[in-house]
This record gives C-alpha cells, structure tokens and sequence, in this order.
C-alpha cells in the first residue's frame, strides 16, 4: 500500500469511527497517523491521553505496522519499549516492512522481537511474497537466509506469486543449500553401516534436486 493510500485510510476509518463515537478507536486510528508520519512527539501525546482503560497491546500493532512500512525506526523503538507487543504480532510488522524493502528494518524487527524459524510461518511467508511481488531482492535473499525457507516455503509462496526471475533466483539458492545438507548427510552415513535402502533414498533426493537445480538454471536464462 503506497503512502497517499495508507494516509486515505487511515482519516477515513478515523472520521467513520468518529462518526459511531467510537473514542477507542479514535485514538488507535490517530496513533496509526502519527506512526505513519513518523511524528514521535504526536504519538506519546496520543498515548498520554489514551484512557488505561481503552488500551490493549493489539491496539498498538497497526501502528507499528505502519511506522514500519514507512521505515521509522525511532517510532518503532518507542513503541516497543511503551508497550509489550508479541513476536507473533511482530511478524505482521515484518511483512510490512518486507512490502516496502526496508532491510534494516526488517531486521531490527528480527533481533528485537526475537522472531525465529517457527513462528508463524505463513505470516513469514507473506512477507516473502510481498518482497517477492515488489522485486526486493535484498530483502528476500535476506529473508529466505535468515528463517531457513524452504522449497516447500517458496512453492507455497509461488502459489499466490507466481514464477519470476527473482524466484527462480531464490529457488536455486535454496536449492543449493538443501542439496548441500544432503550431501553432507550422505558423507556422513557412508562411514557408517547404513541399509541399501537409506542410502538409495538418499542419493535419488539428490538426484532429483539436481534436476530441480538445472532446470531453474536454465529458466534463469531464458
């Protein structure tokens, strides 16, 4: 979502809250504004006179979502020390990150939030798809590094996606990795008494992302 249609959103679920009376919500869609214009002087104004009362954890997550996707980083900082935002919650901020190409971000979001390999791994590979969609390289190469993506993980993100020159690009990267393990896998068994059977398994997976390998190889050159 580009800025100038995040802003419309933001004022018009603020003014159709305003409208119901919905004071809650009022000051959840401010703060979003305030987060979104990087305005940290707004935003603990806007907290400051949040009744206790209206406030949960969740309602802070869009905003650091959108400070996030805009790449403001002291508003990030300030609302992770304000409030006690999930890993889980964090990921959404990730993805939105990830849309916009903000690297740095993307892992600040990682160290801070503690997000692993596990954790919520569909929203994860939401933000590979936006990447992917949006063509950030850096930040997908980054992504598929870090939470140890898989050839499943970017099948499933293809689905919806679907094939382009930088998929292909982190399908033989991935591919290199996978092919790799099980190379290693297949050195250590070989000193090892191991059935026919295992080691037959293991040398047609090979066999098989080979094939993978150079038909992505000769996709990337079309």
């Amino acid at each position: 979502m580009d800025t100038r249609t995040r802003t419309i959103h933001i004022i018009t679920a603020l003014h159709a809250a305003a409208r119901r009376g919905d004071l809650i919500e009022c000051d959840e869609r401010a703060l979003q504004a305030a987060a979104h214009l990087g305005d940290l002087d707004a935003c603990k104004s806007i907290h400051a006179a949040w009744p206790v009362a209206g406030r949960a954890a969740r309602n802070y997550v869009p905003s650091l979502c959108c400070a996030a996707e805009q790449n403001h980083l002291h508003v990030c900082k300030w609302l992770h020390k304000t409030v006690e935002i999930t890993a889980s919650s964090a990921t959404i901020a990730l993805q939105a990150a990830a849309s916009a190409g903000h690297l740095e971000m993307c892992k600040w979001l990682h160290k801070t939030f503690c997000l692993l390999a596990g954790d919520a791994r569909s929203l994860r590979n939401l933000a590979l798809h936006y990447a992917i969609l949006y063509n950030h390289e850096a930040v997908c190469e980054w992504l598929v590094a870090t939470y140890a993506l898989t050839l499943a993980d970017l099948d499933e993100v293809e689905a919806a996606t679907s094939a382009t020159p930088l998929s292909n690009t982190l399908r033989l990267m991935v591919g290199r990795r996978e092919l790799s393990a099980l190379l290693e896998t297949a050195l250590n068994t070989s000193a090892t008494p191991v059935s026919s059977a295992h080691a037959a398994e293991l040398l047609a997976q090979v066999a098989e992302l080979l094939a993978q390998v150079g038909e992505w190889l000769a996709h990337s050159n079309e």
